[in-house]
């Protein structure tokens, strides 16, 4: 069983693992302990190949308590799925295949102490072919995941271009729950992909800003896939949208009084205020 500590408010969650005893927090374990191999979570494959990944840097402000957040978030691309996740998740895939498994807290802590420090929770999964996309999300250290239609894009498009990560880019715009975007996408990457739930261009999008200047992607480097395989987190326990939508409200206005009554440890006292909230879908 499994026991929530909140060292920080709200995004510093960390949970300590009845793995072995095992918590990257105890200071008992040198840089040197071997993490026990149950620690890592295990993954199912996607896709047998991937054919690029591209790092976006994501900048989201809320206007009302004027604090803004930016995060590096990776898309990886095969030709029928695309994940689009946190930098630090792909960066823990990589090192657990570099070393079989085999990775000391010296060599991983590192990736968590920005796991703790950056998390966004965009965790996607589109599946093209099969006309949906799946979102692995978690509310109080309760892990969970949605499925949903992707969404129809009415792109118009524009002549208008700019350049992103040095690529010559067009301008498209459409209207996606509540907001309306504003993508740049490159002619010269023959794929539909984009980050978030934004495709279905004639080319990759490397950029986009939605309409009220509160969200932003923009890519920050293409790469060469570090992992052979396109690897996704298991099923856990399965939701919906609105079930999602509304966990993330709750969590930025009534976290006090959930956390409390979720029986969640705290080394300080909960205060019932409002947290940052700026959701990328307003309906």
């Amino acid at each position: 069983m499994k026991k929530i500590f909140f060292l920080l408010p709200f995004l510093s969650l960390v949970l300590t693992d009845s793995y072995a005893q095992f918590s990257m927090l105890d200071p008992r374990f040198s840089d040197d302990f071997i993490i026990p191999e149950n620690y890592w979570e295990p993954k199912d494959t996607l896709a047998n190949h991937v054919d690029f990944v591209c790092i976006f840097e994501y900048n989201v402000v809320d206007t009302v308590l004027h604090e803004a957040r930016n995060y590096n978030l990776i898309l990886q691309c095969s030709d029928t799925v695309a994940t689009f996740s946190d930098f630090y998740d792909y960066k823990e895939d990589s090192l657990i295949t570099a070393h079989h498994r085999k990775i000391t807290v010296g060599e991983y802590r590192p990736i968590f102490n920005q796991a703790m420090r950056e998390s966004s929770n965009y965790n996607y999964c589109l599946f093209y072919k099969r006309n949906f996309y799946r979102r692995n999300d978690s509310f109080i250290g309760r892990s969970f995941y949605y499925e949903e239609s992707l969404p129809k894009w009415d792109w118009k498009l524009y002549e208008e271009t700019r350049r992103v990560c040095g690529y010559v880019c067009h301008k498209a715009v459409a209207k996606h729950a509540g907001r309306i975007w504003t993508a740049w996408y490159t002619e010269e990457i023959p794929s539909n992909a984009g980050p978030w739930l934004l495709y279905g261009l004639p080319g990759l999008i490397l950029a986009a800003t939605d309409n009220t200047g509160t969200h932003s992607f923009e890519a920050i480097s293409l790469q060469k896939p570090a992992l052979p395989q396109l690897l996704w987190k298991k099923k856990t326990i399965k939701q919906t949208r609105s079930y999602s939508l509304k966990s993330e409200y709750n969590q930025a206005f009534h976290a006090s009084s959930l956390f409390e009554a979720a029986g969640v440890v705290s080394d300080t006292k909960f205060e019932d205020k409002r947290r940052f909230y700026n959701p990328l879908e307003l309906e």
